[in-house]
């Protein structure tokens, strides 16, 4: 469709209606309603995918069909986007990007639905990423397509654009905060009074229509939220210290991936080779399949052993110390969180960046945590390590250390922990930045 002149846009009567600023944040809240109920659709509709193809499956089984899920969900998602909807939805937030940065603010209406279904087709099928790329593309949609039909001024459409996106990530991940950090660390939305009032009227809007639709419950469940002790400000030190660096490594590797999936120029072997790669990997360490939250959870609630283990082959080698070997699958699944991510992202499927990061901190703050109590003897609460180190992960590999900060708080409800969550995540975050500089890499 032709863009609409933005003179021609304002002299019709709803056109006029939609600029005024009461008016203009009655479309705000209906964006945030669309992209909160959006949210907890693509969640829903991932689970139930990831239930049938998972069905069965016992600690003591060799999870085999781990073999071939993930391949079959990538081929059927690059399918999909070949084939189906003829043009690519990976990496929804620099989609985003591009959009606002172009001034193309008029998203194609199939973008509403078709990430949707991508991202339940290759995260349900085991692929190991996120869901929020995708639904924020698909909320962006929405904002354009409800700035169109009510005959938004054509700059203004953009700013419905840029709404969208930041309601579907407070949708996703049910963080209201997050979303509207979302908009000014990442799109880079100017935060104006009016810009923030907007914002925080659609953000607020989709998490709390997503809290609501999924029975206000957390995605990460806490059975027990951890007191605040002044302890844990001396530990968040090390932890994000130790986050810093892993953000570096993170980031380098999945830029390094992603560079050599870009080289390949034939879809099918894409398809294939990146498939197999995720096969292999949710294979041999099954913690990997899907966006992991179940897997967190059981971490922070203190059934992390068993969650990892599950179903691992080198979980049930004979002979050797349970700690030894508790540390040694933490310490593989760690390290290969970022290649898994990048493959799914990179190599034909539809998912987002943002949680894995924060699967890769919980990891990594489990394993702190296990070394600590365990190994050097430290009276340390375990949950309360791997709450700081997933919001240092994310600070870091991500760059938006406000946004992880209270992604982390909102999608536990952990705020007793905000303050040593807050120096963790600002210390990685520093650390990556000046790697960043000594390395001449891109900050994004």
């Amino acid at each position: 469709m032709k863009p609409m002149n933005t003179t021609e846009t304002a002299t019709t009567p709803l056109g006029k209606w939609a600029c005024k600023d009461a008016s203009f944040l009655v479309l705000c809240f209906l964006v945030g309603l669309l992209a909160g109920t959006a949210a907890f659709i693509l969640k829903r509709l991932t689970a139930f995918i990831s239930h049938i193809v998972t069905s069965g499956l016992t600690p003591e089984q060799i999870p085999w069909r781990f073999l071939w899920l993930p391949v079959a969900g990538i081929i059927l998602a690059g399918l999909f986007q070949r084939y189906i909807v003829r043009r690519p939805l990976d990496h929804g937030t620099d989609r985003i990007n591009n959009a606002l940065r172009s001034r193309n603010y008029y998203l194609p209406q199939s973008t509403v639905f078709s990430p949707i279904i991508g991202a339940s087709l290759t995260l349900g099928f085991g692929g190991s990423a996120g869901l929020e790329g995708p639904v924020a593309y698909a909320s962006s949609a929405i904002g354009s397509s409800v700035g169109r039909f009510f005959h938004v001024p054509y700059q203004m459409v953009g700013v419905l654009v840029a709404i969208g996106g930041a309601a579907g990530i407070a949708g996703i991940f049910k963080s209201p905060m997050g979303g509207l950090f979302f908009a000014l660390e990442v799109l880079l939305v100017q935060a104006s009074a009016k810009n923030v009032v907007r914002l925080a009227v659609a953000c607020i809007t989709a998490g709390m229509t997503a809290f609501a639709l999924s029975g206000f419950t957390h995605d990460i469940e806490l059975r027990t939220i951890p007191d605040f002790n002044p302890q844990l400000l001396l530990w968040a030190v090390p932890v994000g210290i130790v986050c810093g660096f892993y953000s570096a490594y993170y980031s380098g590797l999945m830029a390094h991936i992603t560079a050599l999936f870009h080289k390949i120029r034939h879809p099918f072997a894409k398809w294939i080779i990146a498939g197999c790669s995720i096969s292999v990997m949710v294979f041999s360490l099954p913690s990997l399949f899907g966006e992991g939250y179940q897997v967190v959870a059981d971490i922070l609630n203190g059934t992390g052993a068993d969650a990892l283990t599950f179903g691992s082959i080198m979980g049930k080698i004979k002979g050797m110390s349970p700690i030894i070997m508790l540390l040694i699958i933490t310490a593989m699944v760690a390290l290969l969180k970022s290649p898994a991510s990048a493959a799914t992202n990179d190599g034909g499927g539809v998912a987002g960046d943002f949680a894995p990061t924060i699967f890769a901190g919980a990891i990594v703050g489990f394993f702190l945590a296990t070394v600590a109590t365990t190994v050097l003897g430290f009276n340390v609460s375990v949950p309360a390590m791997v709450f700081m180190a997933m919001g240092g992960v994310m600070a870091g590999a991500v760059r938006a250390p406000l946004m992880a900060m209270f992604i982390v708080a909102e999608s536990t409800g952990a705020y007793s922990l905000f303050l040593p969550l807050a120096i963790t995540s600002a210390i990685s975050f520093v650390i990556v930045w000046v790697l960043t500089l000594r390395t001449g890499r891109n900050a994004r």
